[in-house]
């Protein structure tokens, strides 16, 4: 089997979806887990669908995960540091 070059194409490994894809750099590892809308709330996350799309665009939320025309979802660990980004903002000094 080879390529339109000629050369032997066997051997070579296709990139994997997760591990070392050189394609996709910013991947996801397989320990990470994805939180649904729905399980932001427990979080103390309440905001709308919208307000939340608002958020990311203006850079002030962690991007999403789109995983189907209808369906998104957040890293947890993103979320979770977002949180406690929030968290250490209130604990400095309001500049005057």
């Amino acid at each position: 089997m080879s390529d339109r070059d000629g050369r032997d194409q066997r051997n070579k490994r296709s990139p994997g979806l997760f591990y070392g894809c050189e394609r996709y750099p910013e991947h996801v590892a397989v320990s990470q887990q994805l939180i649904a809308y729905e399980g932001l709330g427990p979080k103390g996350i309440a905001y709308s669908k919208v307000q939340l799309w608002r958020l990311e665009r203006a850079g002030k939320f962690p991007q999403r995960v789109r995983l189907s025309a209808q369906r998104v979802a957040w890293i947890e660990s993103e979320i979770d540091g977002w949180i406690a980004a929030r968290i250490a903002a209130r604990r400095q000094p309001v500049a005057a």
